[in-house]
């Protein structure tokens, strides 16, 4: 279940970036997705996420937990079984946050954004 704390932590680190983000990943999904789309009940983990369509501007959200594999509409997509990669993510690392990597993880550098393809 979704803490107060983790919704917390995650409204700072959107206000970051000015609440704009490429891609949203969750485990479960809002309150309108899961009784509008699902036809499921709401619990308190899906109405702590419904701020997310509100107030972040994003391309893609993608989440779990329902156990299946289902597009919902051109910014959401469930999966289960299905692989999506995100390659060519644009990501900055600072200086200080590279010392501090476990050296197993490997080096990171600048990237470009491009559309998730899907692995079979």
């Amino acid at each position: 279940e979704i803490t107060e704390h983790d919704i917390d932590n995650a409204r700072c680190n959107l206000a970051k970036v000015n609440n704009k983000v490429d891609y949203v990943i969750t485990h479960c999904c809002d309150t309108f997705t899961v009784m509008n789309v699902f036809r499921l009940r709401k619990d308190r983990s899906t109405d702590m996420l419904s701020f997310i369509d509100r107030e972040v501007e994003y391309k893609h959200w993608y989440f779990g937990h329902y156990h299946f594999d289902r597009k919902i509409d051109k910014k959401r997509t469930c999966l289960y079984q299905d692989i999506v990669a995100l390659v060519d993510v644009h990501f900055e690392i600072s200086e200080d946050a590279l010392m501090t990597m476990d050296e197993s993880i490997g080096n990171f550098s600048e990237g470009a954004v491009s559309e998730p393809i899907k692995l079979k």
